[in-house]
């Protein structure tokens, strides 16, 4: 296409054509001539430049957000003509890497190293190549976009985090009293509660049903080994920012990879019945693809007024300090037992607003009278904050 140069190179032709008019001297005609075709012919070249190419593109199937990938970029010349000064502007994975090739021979192919810097989590099936040429003098250019298929998941930032949870250290897992509807195994008696669909017919305290004509059982506890179910709210709430999201996903994934890593069962959702509809699991592939995948959507924070049906687990909440979790310890998933623990991102060290330090400080009180965990993140690094738990 034509640049600024083109238009000054075109109207210094136009003053020499119309001295030429007005002298009537026969070379300036020529002058005039060599001007106009110049940046013709440099537009025609910087054209065929960039024309009768391939392109292969190779990168790492997985990555992690904010990491520098390399990439590997192969050439094919089809034309018997070399092709000159090619600059090479690569998108793939949310990130960009550029290369400048100073000549390709006719018939020849390059093979290049292409590193995109600051990769973006996501799910990504393709990659752009622009492929640009400029004219001698600068007289023209000439762009080519290119896409090219080349599958890659960039993942949360995860980190590998030491330590584990710090209530069973022998066993790994936290134990925790897990409620049950059955005296086999029981340790202590709780009380008489509501008939649930997954309760025995033998737990079934028919007197209690008779008086309050209804389905009562009754109800004892044990202590367990219970597996963690981390639930992240993705909701993209009105304070929350990309960072304050980002962090959240990070956490998630660094947990996520320290049970799979010890070879423990884990459970992972964008809300509790997600969580609960897809299971356990021990492998942290599932975990991170999800997480990649994760997007901020504009609806309501969670509703967790109802406890994880998952038996023998414990909710590992990962949150933002919005204002509508302030009363968070009246909240079903964490106040039955076994409790929960709750990892709060601050999104005011991400721009955005949120429970003050008053606040924050009082509801982490009363959460630690139900036994339940807190720890606040930052912007700082996140291992010392997780290592804890």
């Amino acid at each position: 296409m034509p640049t600024r140069r083109t238009f000054i190179w075109l109207a210094a032709a136009l003053i020499t054509y119309l001295i030429a008019w007005n002298v009537g001297s026969g070379w300036l005609y020529v002058v005039t001539a060599l001007l106009v075709a110049f940046p013709l012919l440099s537009l025609a070249w910087s054209r065929l430049n960039v024309g009768a190419m391939d392109f292969e593109l190779g990168t790492p199937a997985t990555a992690r957000h904010g990491d520098r990938v390399v990439a590997s970029l192969r050439l094919v010349n089809r034309s018997r003509f070399p092709r000159w000064f090619l600059r090479l502007d690569l998108k793939a994975g949310g990130g960009r890497g550029h290369a400048f090739v100073p000549v390709l021979g006719g018939r020849e192919s390059l093979q290049l190293a292409v590193t995109i810097a600051d990769v973006q989590r996501g799910i990504y099936s393709g990659a752009s190549l622009a492929v640009s040429s400029s004219g001698p003098l600068g007289l023209a250019s000439a762009r080519r976009l290119v896409e090219m298929t080349s599958p890659v998941v960039v993942f949360p930032a995860w980190r590998e985090i030491g330590g584990d949870w710090g209530f069973a250290r022998g066993s790994g897992h936290r134990s925790a009293t897990v409620p049950l509807a059955s005296r086999a195994a029981a340790a202590d008696y709780l009380g008489v509660r509501d008939y649930r669909p997954e309760d025995s017919p033998r737990s079934i305290h028919w007197r209690t049903s008779a008086r309050l004509n209804q389905l009562a059982v009754v109800e004892y506890s044990r202590r367990s080994l219970a597996s963690p179910v981390f639930i992240v709210d993705t909701t993209g709430s009105p304070v929350g920012t990309p960072g304050a999201l980002e962090h959240a996903l990070a956490a998630a994934a660094s947990l996520a990879r320290r049970e799979a890593d010890r070879g423990r069962p884990y459970g992972i959702g964008s809300s509790p019945d997600d969580a609960c509809g897809r299971g356990l699991c021990r492998e942290s592939s599932e975990a991170l693809f999800r997480l990649a995948g994760a997007e901020a959507e504009s609806r309501e924070p969670l509703a967790l007024d109802r406890p994880l049906s998952l038996p023998d687990t414990i909710p590992v909440l990962i949150l933002p300090t919005h204002e509508c979790y302030g009363d968070l310890d009246s909240r079903g998933l964490v106040s039955a037992p076994p409790g929960s623990i709750v990892v709060f991102v601050d999104t005011r060290c991400f721009g955005g607003g949120g429970m003050d330090d008053a606040e924050l400080g009082r509801l982490r009180e009363r959460l630690g009278r139900l036994g339940t965990v807190t720890v606040v993140l930052g912007n700082e690094a996140m291992e010392p904050c997780l290592e804890a738990l």
